[in-house]
């Protein structure tokens, strides 16, 4: 029986008001790393910023030049239709309204540059329950408001590294049950919200070492079971919230300050 012959992914760029190109046939439904890795290459080599490219029949709606508000009509309009799409996005300098993508349930990928913008507000991602990928170049992001990517059950990493956050609001990553790592790593953080990774039951390990951490609020890692060390040295931590590591069974801690290990942990004493 002779093999298929393998389907190479081809773009044809027709003009900056119109794109159309082919992809593996099968990536609606592919979530594998694989599969999107070569979806990705190509938008972002190829096709034209500020577009939602829907992947299952992979038509591409430009929206060069348009509002965020009526950037957000069309994205919900594309949602509504119930198609897998990726998003790419140059926001530069543009003040981001909350709820933004909020609740857009076939939602696949995001691709955003987000320079010049020092704060992204609440909801921006809140229920994308099928956001696979989340790429962010800013080097101006100071602030990230509540529950950016509360709910979001099928991303499986967060990379925000070597950007100039400070504050993360509430919810951040809650309820994210596919998250296997996140990675913060050159922010200047000093402010982490409540819930910050509550109920990412995933989530087997956290490093936040080097930041200037000084406050986390509520709920911090509660209920994340999988988690077994945590890794907080180098900040100058001085209040954590309630229920910090509430329902993390097999959690090792590890901090600079000894009396806030006592207090998250009374029974070493």
């Amino acid at each position: 029986m002779m093999k298929s012959p393998m389907k190479i992914p081809v773009v044809c760029c027709l003009n900056r008001e119109d794109a159309t190109f082919t992809v593996y046939s099968n990536l609606a439904n592919d979530a594998s790393p694989e599969a999107s890795k070569s979806f990705l290459m190509i938008t972002r080599r190829l096709v034209p910023p500020n577009c939602v490219i829907m992947l299952d029949d992979t038509t591409v709606i430009p929206l060069l030049g348009k509002t965020l508000k009526k950037i957000d009509k069309e994205v919900r309009s594309v949602e509504n239709k119930g198609r897998p799409f990726h998003v790419r996005l140059d926001l530069t300098g543009q003040t981001v309204m909350a709820s933004f993508l909020k609740n857009c349930k076939c939602l696949f990928s995001v691709d955003l540059d987000a320079q010049g913008i020092a704060t992204i507000g609440d909801r921006f991602l809140d229920g994308c329950t099928s956001l696979r990928r989340v790429e962010l170049k800013s080097t101006s992001l100071t602030t990230i408001g509540d529950a950016f990517l509360y709910g979001c059950k099928s991303l499986p990493s967060l990379e925000l590294q070597g950007h100039s956050l400070i504050t993360i609001g509430d919810y951040f990553l809650m309820g994210c049950a596919s998250l296997t790592s996140v990675d913060l790593k050159g922010n200047p953080l000093t402010t982490v919200g409540d819930a910050f990774l509550y109920g990412c039951k995933s989530l087997s390990s956290l490093e936040l070492q080097g930041h200037s951490l000084t406050t986390i609020g509520d709920y911090f890692l509660m209920g994340c079971t999988s988690l077994t060390s945590v890794d907080l040295k180098g900040n100058p931590l001085t209040t954590v919230g309630r229920y910090f590591l509430e329902g993390c069974p097999s959690l090792v801690f590890s901090s600079n300050i000894p009396q806030l290990h006592a207090s998250i942990h009374p029974s070493s004493n």
